[in-house]
Parts: C-alpha cells; sequence; structure tokens
C-alpha cells in the first residue's frame, strides 16, 4: 500500500514532536541540576509526559478495542494530557516569577 500524504504527515508529526521533546528535555534537566529550580523539573515532566502521550497517540490508540477498553485508554490518555498541561504551565508561572523577582530594581539607600 503506497503511504498518503495523511500518513506521511501522521508519521512525520510523531518523529518531530518526539524529537523536539527529547531536545528540550535535554536542555531542561541540566538547567533542573544546576539550578534545582522546580520549574526546570515541572517543565521536564511535563515534556516526558507530553513525549509519552504522543507515542500512545500514534500507537496504542490505533489498536482494535472493546468499547470499555476505548472508554478506559481515552480517560487515562485525557488525563495525562491535563497533567501535561498542568506540568508545563506551571513550570512556565514558576520559572516567569523568579525571572520578574530579579529584574525588579532594587532600593537605593534604604534606612535600616
Amino acid at each position: 500500500m503506497r503511504p498518503t500524504w495523511l500518513n506521511v504527515l501522521f508519521d512525520a508529526s510523531l518523529v518531530i514532536q518526539v524529537v523536539a521533546n527529547l531536545i528540550v528535555m535535554q536542555c531542561l534537566y541540566p538547567a533542573y541540576k544546576s539550578t534545582k529550580h522546580r520549574g526546570f523539573l515541572y517543565l521536564f515532566l511535563g515534556y516526558l509526559i507530553g513525549t509519552f502521550d504522543t507515542v500512545c497517540d500514534h500507537s496504542i490508540s490505533l489498536l482494535p478495542m472493546a468499547h470499555f477498553q476505548y472508554v478506559i485508554y481515552h480517560t487515562l490518555r485525557r488525563f495525562t494530557y491535563f497533567a501535561d498541561i498542568v506540568l508545563c504551565t506551571a513550570g512556565l508561572i514558576w520559572l516567569t516569577k523568579s525571572f520578574l523577582e530579579l529584574m525588579q530594581p532594587k532600593p537605593v539607600g534604604e534606612a535600616k
């Protein structure tokens, strides 16, 4: 069977998403290890779960399954997606807050 355009895009999306997530995780983990900033850890875990979600979308979700299996799988799949979004959002907020705290002007010559 010849691959159709949509099949090529579907396969390419798997490769692009997994490679991009791995590159980002390779930057986030050393940043966390050197700074111990939770924002980097939350982003790392969010991207890790996002990679798992993508792999599941391109493998397990394509398998034939009974209705109850379908409901259980997609329920768990949605919860992992929610965790992915929450972790990435929390990581970005933590990093943004700490950056903004660094950018606040320091009071000069305050009386003690």
